[in-house]
């Protein structure tokens, strides 16, 4: 969805409020499992554009302790300024953190791309519970209790072991 932001608040309305429903594709390696739906706000201020708004959809992901396949819900909310206008050499983003644009076309599905991947969590899992697979013979500690023992400490960290509380 691309917005020209010369036009938001020339009808004599400052405010334009846009209903966003698009597939889209996160460009890494998670695919958004549904179409990304939320509303948008646009604003102008002055000579910048302030874009608020929430989007949520559903993501495929793999559990971080046991890697069952899971689709979890992302939702995403957000808060940016951006300025028509060529930046200086230098600049892309101003001392207030709004984005220079390079003439008044602004794509909004990308923003949205980029804070999406943003909210993805760093290590998701199944549910809270999970116990993950055992580090010795691979078992799904969730369905099996295997027999196996981890004897061997790290021998970096070994002088943990001296750090135990007493009493």
């Amino acid at each position: 969805m691309i917005v020209d932001l010369d036009t938001i608040g020339q009808a004599g309305e400052s405010t334009a409020v846009l209903r966003f429903a698009e597939r889209i594709s996160s460009g890494v390696e998670v695919l958004f499992g549904a179409p990304v739906e939320g509303e948008i706000r646009l604003r102008r201020a002055g000579g910048t554009v302030w874009l608020d708004g929430a989007v949520a959809t559903t993501v495929n992901l793999g559990c971080a302790r046991c890697l069952r396949p899971i689709e979890q819900r992302l939702i995403a909310s957000f808060h940016e300024g951006f300025r028509p206008g060529a930046p200086a050499p230098d600049e892309g983003e101003d001392e207030a953190g709004v984005v220079t644009l390079v003439g008044g076309m602004l794509d909004v599905s990308e923003v949205v791309r980029q804070h999406l991947v943003m909210a993805l969590p760093m290590a998701p899992v199944c549910r809270p519970g999970c116990r993950g697979l055992c580090p010795i013979c691979g078992a799904d500690r969730n369905e099996v209790a295997c027999d196996c023992v981890q004897e061997a400490i790290d021998p970096r960290l070994a002088v943990l072991q001296q750090f135990r509380p007493s009493g």
